[in-house]
């Protein structure tokens, strides 16, 4: 149990907040689904569970793709959220990343 609540995962925390912020500015201008504000409420809670758990678990077995994980998970919410194709929702998403990897860089 104790690999889930470790000292060193605020850094895991940080990225997958500053990953939220950052798809927030792309996704800004895209059409919504129905029920957005439930689906944007639920799914961001399913989504930081799933960001935080599911990275964690892929860590012990391979650590190279901790954010890459992180990153596949977000797709996933933003298309839950906006009525938009693949090719949207993965330029948002690699926006979102670049916007958060230059930023925290800086």
């Amino acid at each position: 149990m104790e690999i889930f609540f470790p000292a060193n995962n605020v850094m895991l925390l940080l990225y997958i907040l500053q990953l939220m912020l950052a798809e927030a500015l792309f996704v800004f201008p895209l059409a919504r689904r129905n029920n957005f504000v439930a689906r944007i409420i639920g799914g961001g809670v399913a989504f930081a569970l799933c960001a935080y758990f599911i990275p964690i678990l892929i860590y012990q077995i391979t650590p190279g793709f901790l954010t890459m994980s992180v990153f596949i998970i977000s797709l996933f919410y933003i298309w839950f959220c906006f009525n938009h194709s693949f090719w949207d929702v993965l330029f948002c998403g690699i926006g979102a990343v670049t916007t958060q990897n230059l930023a925290d860089n800086v």
